[in-house]
């Protein structure tokens, strides 16, 4: 046979397919799923034409399977039914019809929880039997003295006796409402028991061990124009909701995967608009229960709001990019695109009879706009950075605009003339919704607070805060309540005086996973989520154990002392803050740029907490009562784009010893060209020592090497391991064109270095550059990454509000 190296890539590709389908039919299920995925990764269009991508998963769900088949046994053998059980429902939901040696995993489930039901009986009946003895015992006794007692006191003919001066008997108070628990949800597999070995050890065999989350990303509520419905996406499921009694009426799912991020209902309540994170747009037929139609604006860009005309022949979609796109209906002929100036279009909303709409967008105005002829009629300027929320009075001359001010500004549309501004919300302004009657608003935001606004006099009162997530979506329901749904999966009905009236949750549901990092002793992880919540998660208990509205916008960042203690958070929101773990308590807040601050680190001996701002800004925080400092890697009179988005951010990371931070970003030169930067900075006194230019654009990403001084910066899909201070290239890595970095993690020993972002997370050895294996996770794009203490587990956090540990396996 001759060599490996003289076969054509088609003759490898068609040979390792065949011997692993043969280790698949032999039950060799791990050494099938490794030769995929280097398939995968050698042939990556090749090898998912040829179906390695669905055997991958396929050998990866068989091998979950036999490892929580291996638990359910052990616990059985140990007494811990429930624990078993919790292994089964997942193997039943991973293969319906697994079985072994002739059992199947739903009769064995079916069999564990009669002998459960059966044990809670004994136990039932063991304590009834118990309380009868102790209650004939109790009777015994109380005749027994009350013979005695007789026979000492006298009894008093006169009537029933009285009780004493003073004494008052009163019936015992109780309260006519149950409160609105918030419960803390367990993860939702039952895991393998924790990995021996360091993720070093066998990189090629690194798994993943446990998931938190489902892939399913909650949207916020919406009310059908008919009011018989409410409709809530998460994911790619809507589920229709009666608005009375918030019970399911149904359920239904998109024809592909993706996570639903718009949606609009048609004026007559027959048709039901959904704007997917691709590009696509859903048309939802209520008469028939099914998708008829597809459309899809150019490049496939994403759909972040929708609206339909009051007339239902138009239907109106903002893309990212700015662009507006106008579609006749129901026949789906593009009618029109307008260009906005901003970025972004965040809500929409027609004006009567349908001729003129409302585009709130990300340059912070409200924009009027002539659908007949495309033009500009006017704007209204809100002195926010964005426009994020829309509403119309039902006369439909008044108009709401909220912000990330947190404003809510009333205005005339006919002439854009300001009649009243609302202040009360502390974050950004995210669902705004009109009484029927006209006489209220009603507004939420990502300060958590829904808000009831009586007009025209303006006065505002808190309807409900809620202590974990912000407010996707408010609305006024049938019976006159306020309905609002949250960012972790919770929708509400509040009654007049403001108390919750109903409560639904699926808390399998989250916000995008933006920042993770393991406690010192590796006891805990923590995780920072889109909509500014902290979750705190027991690692060996594998169970959430505390959460928290930290900031109210996406955490860019979090770190815990070196003494484990304290954990700091930096926001969007501008703030910095300091959390006592494990009880979450607040111990300290700090303000930096006004928004969009980045990753947290903390120094040696947890003196100071830096952060990184906007255009390399990097604000330090003494622990004690020395002043904060400003570190600005800018030279003096180099112009700065200054625009307040994501990509323009610092990103911080330090050594182990304390001795180097860096910070890397972009920068714009005197002749206006954009590329990348990375500026170190030394010692006690975080003097600037070296500044390296990357050839490269976009927001960098970086981490030290924890045995040597060296830095591995991440930009694109290229990773560079960089000598410090001198900032000589030791290795330059170029990875798939799909792949797009947004985190780097080593591990404690220096010999791996994780890249995560779009497309996954690759596994590189540290050494020389050499990429050992490409975790396949199903998560489009990982924006977070952690290595824990030991070395033994890998942390995730995905846009899909999935959180995921790897170890070898």
């Amino acid at each position: 046979m001759e060599p490996m190296e003289q076969e054509s890539p088609a003759s490898i590709l068609h040979r390792s397919i065949e011997r692993a389908r043969r280790w698949e039919a032999a039950g060799a299920w791990a050494e099938a799923a490794d030769l995929y995925a280097w398939l995968l990764e050698r042939f990556p269009e090749e090898a998912r034409q040829l179906g390695c991508l669905e055997a991958y998963q396929r050998c990866e769900r068989t091998l979950r399977v036999e490892a929580l088949w291996g638990e359910a046994e052990q616990a059985v053998a140990a007494g811990a039914l429930d624990r078993a059980q919790s292994a089964l429902q997942e193997i039943v939901r991973l293969q319906p019809d697994a079985a072994r040696a002739s059992r199947s995993a739903r009769d064995w489930l079916a069999e564990l929880r009669r002998q459960s039901a059966a044990r809670r009986r004994g136990r039932v009946a063991g304590l009834a039997f118990l309380l009868i003895g102790v209650a004939v015992a109790s009777c015994v006794v109380g005749l027994f003295l009350a013979r005695w007692i007789l026979g000492l006191v006298p009894v008093d003919g006169g009537g029933a006796a009285s009780p004493p001066p003073g004494l008052s008997i009163s019936p015992t108070p109780f309260s006519e409402r149950s409160s609105v628990l918030l419960p803390i949800s367990s993860p939702m597999l039952s895991p393998p028991i924790m990995p021996d070995r360091p993720l070093s050890a066998a990189p090629q065999r690194i798994r993943p061990l446990i998931r938190w989350g489902s892939h399913r990303i909650p949207m916020g509520m919406l009310l059908s124009p008919d009011r018989r419905w409410i409709a809530w996406p998460i994911g790619d499921t809507v589920e229709w909701l009666d608005p009375i009694s918030l019970s399911t009426v149904r359920v239904i799912t998109l024809p592909s995967p993706t996570s639903i991020i718009a949606s609009a209902f048609s004026p007559d309540g027959q048709w039901l608009a959904l704007g997917a994170e691709h590009g696509e747009i859903f048309l939802w037929s209520v008469a028939q229960q099914a998708v008829v139609r597809i459309l899809r604006p150019d490049g496939g860009v994403l759909v972040e709001s929708l609206a339909f005309s009051p007339d239902g022949i138009r239907l109106a979609a903002g893309a990212a990019g700015g662009t507006l796109y106008l579609w006749r209906f129901p026949e789906g002929s593009l009618e029109r695109t307008i260009r906005l100036g901003a970025l972004r279009i965040f809500d929409l909303v027609f004006v009567p009879p349908g001729d003129r709409l409302i585009a709130a967008a990300s340059d912070g105005r409200a924009h009027v706009l002539d659908l007949t002829t495309g033009r500009e009629l006017r704007t209204l300027p809100t002195g926010a950075t964005w426009a994020t929320a829309l509403a119309l009075h039902p006369e439909g001359e008044l108009a709401a605009v909220g912000g990330t001010h947190g404003q809510v500004i009333l205005w005339r549309v006919s002439d854009g003339a300001v009649v009243q501004t609302l202040q009360g919300h502390a974050g950004v302004v995210t669902s705004l919704a009109f009484t029927p009657d006209g006489t209220a608003l009603i507004s939420g935001a990502t300060d958590r607070a829904v808000w009831r606004w009586t007009l025209p006099q303006g006065k505002g009162e808190v309807q409900f805060i809620h202590p974990v997530a912000w407010v996707d979506r408010v609305a006024i329901l049938p019976d006159g309540r306020i309905g609002a749904s949250f960012s972790d999966g919770t929708l509400m009905a509040f009654n007049s005086r403001g108390e919750p009236d109903g409560v639904i949750q699926r808390r399998e549901a989250g916000m995008y996973v933006e920042a993770l990092t393991f406690h010192p002793e590796g006891s805990l992880l923590a995780a920072g989520y889109a909509d500014g919540t902290i979750r705190l998660w027991s690692v060996p208990e594998r169970q959430l154990v505390k959460e928290w509205g930290g900031h109210a916008l996406w955490i860019g960042g979090m770190a815990f002392s070196p003494e484990g203690g304290w954990l700091a958070s930096a926001g969007a929101d501008g703030w910095v803050r300091r959390w006592s773990i494990p009880e979450g308590q607040l111990l300290q807040e700090m303000q930096g740029d006004g928004e969009w601050l980045s990753n947290v680190v903390v120094g040696p001996e947890g003196r100071w907490v830096a952060v990184g701002g906007i255009g390399h800004r990097v604000h330090v925080f003494p622990s004690g009562p020395s002043a904060a400092r400003l570190l600005e890697g800018i030279p003096r009179g180099l112009p700065i784009r200054t625009l307040q988005d994501w990509d323009y951010r610092s990103f911080l990371s330090l050594d182990r010893s304390g001795q180097w931070l860096a910070s890397s970003g972009l920068l714009v030169d005197t002749e206006g060209r954009v590329f990348s930067a990375v500026f170190l900075w030394k010692g006690e006194d975080l003097s600037l020592a070296a500044r390296f230019d990357l050839s490269g654009r976009g927001m960098a990403v970086s981490a030290f090497h924890p045995q040597v001084q060296r830095l591995a910066v991440g930009l694109g899909n290229q990773v560079w391991l960089l000598s410090v201070p001198e900032g000589e290239s030791v290795f330059d890595v170029r990875l798939s064109p799909s792949i797009g970095i947004r985190s780097l993690a080593f591990s404690p020993d220096g010999e791996l270095l994780f890249a995560g972002g779009i497309g996954g997370i690759v596994a590189i050895r540290a050494a020389d550059g050499a990429v050992l294996q490409r975790l396949l996770d199903p998560s489009d794009t990982v924006n977070a990454l952690a290595v824990s203490p030991d070395g033994r587990l890998l942390a995730s956090g995905s846009e899909d509000g999935t959180i995921i540990l790897w170890g070898v396996r």
